[in-house]
């Protein structure tokens, strides 16, 4: 049995799809739950009304199942025998109209206690409800940031990379060498970063600044380390990643396959045969 916690009352099912009654403690099982805020004396109440109930339904049942009256000289027969009792098939019906009233009345009895009971749990779902629609909406635009096709990057060193925003005046700064890529989504840049083999980033502080100002214009003050935190596509937004950010099909060209092209295209490619290279997999952070 799963014990309440102070100042909620566990609600279980025990009609299908409906929660009407509290935790029963007599039968040793744990009960899916659905945990609503009450007091102390709105559980008795509810815990006594419930066993009013079954109190009502087992003496409603007692009424269909008791000893039928049989004559002397019919005691110790078998049951068989007693159907062909004159009346016995009136007596029968008799006995299953009443226990259908007690059940009535006593469903009747309790209803005011299991409306007050499915209302608390439908103002807890509704609670619930609203607030993971806002989580939702607060990941989608958080997450429309990091789709925006405004960034980029340029390698620096072997496994370095330096990103910032095209949308961001004074982020792209490049020198005479640098070859800028993108613009893309964050994600898909992600992919290029490891397919280059890129182990470290370098975040240019204007695009910092830019994505902390898009979180306040969203509704989500957030840093660049909480936006982060909460939807950028790789683990640590300073080391590179360590698998595809986007779930993809089909291998894609590796760095060592790339840096083969750039040299072929610069003129300094070695004739040789081209190895597999790291093929990747799939995943994501």
């Amino acid at each position: 049995m799963v014990k309440a916690e102070e100042g909620t009352i566990e609600v279980a099912p025990v009609l299908a799809g409906s929660y009407v009654v509290t935790v029963r403690p007599d039968e040793g099982q744990t009960w899916g739950t659905e945990r609503v805020p009450g007091t102390d004396d709105e559980r008795e109440r509810w815990v006594a009304a419930r066993r009013q109930l079954e109190e009502d339904l087992a003496h409603a049942d007692a009424a269909l199942n008791r000893p039928f009256d049989r004559p002397w000289w019919r005691r110790g027969r078998r049951l068989a025998e007693v159907r062909w009792l004159p009346g016995y098939r009136a007596e029968l019906e008799a006995r299953a109209n009443e226990r259908a009233a007690l059940q009535d009345q006593a469903w009747e009895r309790y209803q005011p206690v299991r409306e007050e009971i499915l209302a608390r749990v439908a103002g807890v779902r509704a609670v619930r409800e609203r607030a993971a629609a806002m989580a939702r909406e607060r990941q989608e635009r958080l997450t429309a940031i990091a789709h925006r096709q405004v960034w980029g990057w340029v390698r620096k060193g072997r496994t370095v990379a330096r990103l910032f925003r095209y949308d961001v005046p004074g982020a792209r700064t490049l020198r005479k060498n640098d070859k800028a890529h993108g613009p893309s989504r964050l994600d898909v840049l992600g992919d290029e970063l490891y397919e280059w083999g890129i182990t470290t980033v370098r975040w240019n502080a204007a695009t910092k600044r830019a994505v902390g100002a898009d979180c306040a214009a969203a509704g989500h003050p957030l840093t660049f380390t909480e936006w982060w935190a909460a939807v950028g596509p790789w683990e640590q937004p300073n080391r590179g990643p360590t698998a595809w950010c986007t779930n993809r099909r089909f291998p894609v060209p590796t760095r060592r396959s790339r840096e083969r092209l750039e040299q072929r295209e610069r003129g300094t490619g070695h004739h040789s045969s081209y190895g597999v290279g790291d093929s990747g997999g799939f995943g994501s952070f």
